[in-house]
């Protein structure tokens, strides 16, 4: 055998391997068409919760991975007495990684589904409207499966095809002088038709690329996106419509439910794991989440918790009004942590808090603890006095959108008061694309970066049009992650013939109108950034305004698209957009009107 003659399986090898393969995926593709069946029977929400968890186990936490474990034992299988036995099992293992990968990833989308079918604790909608969307999402999961199964089943059948790196040299190769004199000459071999090539092509493209540049002196100007171009959020939502339902809900908005899909968050979830630890042995133990909204720290609070067990007791807090006054916290803070009475003080809620069991206390929306009027910062002021308090008793992890925590710590040193701070965020456009292209991936569905004007040469033009297409998206989104994933489904379109993915290009906001509102409305976006959002009546004790002006200015922000509104049980509130918000955020500090 020379060095250049590639290994193969030899074809008896192989099809006693497809065999062993078709038997271990036979058991999963019959729970799929079973689990398929027993889904599109339930009558009702308890049946299909039943049957969900149900096949759920069955599939995810039992026959997939014994198919995982049998396709990573098949290269040992090869019989030990064949030829280059050792370089065959190796071939093998490089042929199996991508279809381990295909398998992997077929997996976790079926799992996210199971995950996002499940029952919502503040679910609202009706019964029969719950039972159907859940329904469609696991059929349409089941289906998306069984196809990706058959084309792994495919690839796998040219497992005895398919030629593997090289063997070792043999001890027949010539050696000494003789073989380096072999070896240059057929270098040399290899080289001298591409240096050839080379050499006659490169004058040739020169002179092509100045003729261009004379045709065309100057590249054509960047294209700007005014706020005119953009839809409204519903729009976005129901025009992502069109996109299959797998990959429709890998490209929701809701937080992810564990680590599996988390990327760029080890750092933060160690330290969340030190401050777990520490509060283990007994020491105060108090983490600040501290990011742009939509940033995803409801994510990371998800992937921390998932990883605990049943034990300790784990507190979901979310304030649903704002909180001014003492009394406002005491009350909230006793019903949401279960305490028969409300203590008529912050001494007796500490007191109550201590009686409790040991448990992690996760807080979000903590921008609605204060308003930046006088006495405002009461209630606030008496939430930090009680995490410090009992932060040898309960673990109180808070997520703070920043320029609220830049407020708070302004107002009230909060920056001290907490053992870990940690900033969530993407740094650069690597994490963004990394975790955006995952939940491609995973998806099944192929990528394709299209322009205004399709050229000859696409599959060329696919990564220089995939790097601008994230470098404008980080520029437009930042580090919120639901504003990237807007910015996805604005962009996404579903190639029906092709059965693909297509994204069209994103484009460069534009700032210079936002710089040239009137003063009080950059003003009014200042505050309602600051402050998370903003009912009208807020806005009147904020600016002291009476109530014509302030409905005026916040209704023409949401007229521009800054903002949009939203029910809350205080009222219609205002927040900024999504789309706008990095946008927003960063022209706003840079005139120095944020902090």
């Amino acid at each position: 055998m020379t060095d250049t003659e590639p290994i193969r399986l030899p074809p008896a090898v192989g099809q006693q391997l497809l065999a062993q393969l078709d038997t271990a995926l036979q058991p999963l593709q019959q729970a799929l068409a079973a689990s398929h069946a027993a889904l599109a029977a339930a009558p009702d929400l308890a049946a299909l919760e039943q049957q969900r968890s149900a096949q759920r186990h069955l599939l995810l936490r039992r026959l997939w991975p014994e198919l995982l474990q049998q396709l990573e034992a098949l290269p040992q299988q090869l019989p030990a007495e064949e030829p280059a036995a050792g370089a065959m099992r190796q071939a093998l293992r490089d042929q199996l990684e991508p279809l381990h990968q295909q398998l992997d990833d077929s997996r976790l989308a079926l799992r996210l589904c199971f995950q996002l079918a499940a029952p919502a604790a503040d679910e609202d909608q009706p019964a029969e409207t719950a039972l159907e969307q859940r329904r469609e999402l696991l059929l349409s999961a089941l289906d998306s499966t069984k196809e990706r199964l058959l084309k792994t089943r495919a690839a796998l059948a040219t497992l005895g095809q398919q030629p593997a790196a090289p063997a070792a040299a043999e001890a027949t190769a010539p050696t000494g002088d003789q073989g380096e004199l072999a070896r240059a000459t057929a270098l040399w071999q290899q080289l001298q038709p591409r240096l050839y090539q080379w050499l006659i092509a490169w004058p040739q493209a020169q002179l092509s690329r100045w003729q261009q540049q004379r045709r065309h002196p100057a590249p054509p100007p960047e294209k700007l996106l005014q706020r005119s171009d953009l839809p409204a959020l519903d729009e976005i939502l129901r025009q992502g419509d069109s996109l299959p339902p797998l990959y429709r809900h890998l490209f929701d908005l809701q937080a992810l439910p564990d680590r599996e899909l988390l990327i760029g968050r080890q750092a933060e979830l160690a330290q969340l794991d030190e401050a777990w630890q520490r509060w283990q042995d007994g020491r105060a133990a108090s983490v600040a989440l501290i990011g742009p909204q939509g940033g995803g720290s409801s994510s990371l609070l998800n992937s921390f918790i998932s990883a605990l067990g049943p034990e300790p007791a784990v507190l979901h807090l979310r304030p649903t009004r704002r909180l001014q006054q003492e009394t406002d916290l005491l009350h909230w803070l006793a019903t949401a942590c279960g305490l028969k009475n409300c203590p008529a003080d912050g001494t007796g809620l500490i007191e109550a808090l201590l009686q409790q069991p040991r448990s992690v206390v996760v807080v979000e929306d903590s921008h609605l603890l204060a308003l930046r009027v006088i006495d405002g910062y009461r209630a606030a002021r008496l939430f930090f006095t009680v995490l410090q308090a009992t932060s040898r008793h309960l673990l109180w992890l808070v997520a703070f959108r920043r320029p609220c925590w830049q407020r708070l710590d302004a107002a009230c040193g909060v920056g001290q008061l907490f053992s870990q701070q940690l900033t969530i965020g993407f740094e650069g456009v690597a994490p963004l694309r990394e975790l955006l292209l995952l939940r491609q991936r995973i998806s099944g569905y192929p990528l394709h970066f299209v322009a205004e004007t399709e050229t000859a040469d696409e599959d060329n033009q696919q990564k220089p049009r995939g790097d601008r297409f994230f470098r404008e998206l980080y520029a437009a989104a930042g580090s919120n992650l639901t504003a990237a994933l807007y910015y996805w489904r604005l962009s996404a379109r579903f190639h029906a013939e092709s059965q693909r993915i297509e994204l069209l290009p994103l484009g460069r906001l534009d700032s210079s109108s936002l710089r040239n509102l009137a003063l009080p409305l950059r003003l009014c976006l200042a505050e309602v950034l600051g402050h998370g959002d903003l009912t009208s009546d807020e806005h009147q004790r904020i600016f002291l305004c009476p109530p014509e002006q302030s409905h005026r200015q916040l209704q023409h922000l949401c007229s521009l698209g800054l903002l949009h509104r939203q029910d809350s049980p205080a009222g219609p509130c205002h927040r900024v957009s999504p789309l706008y918000q990095h946008l927003v955020s960063s022209t706003l500090e840079a005139m120095n009107l944020l902090y």
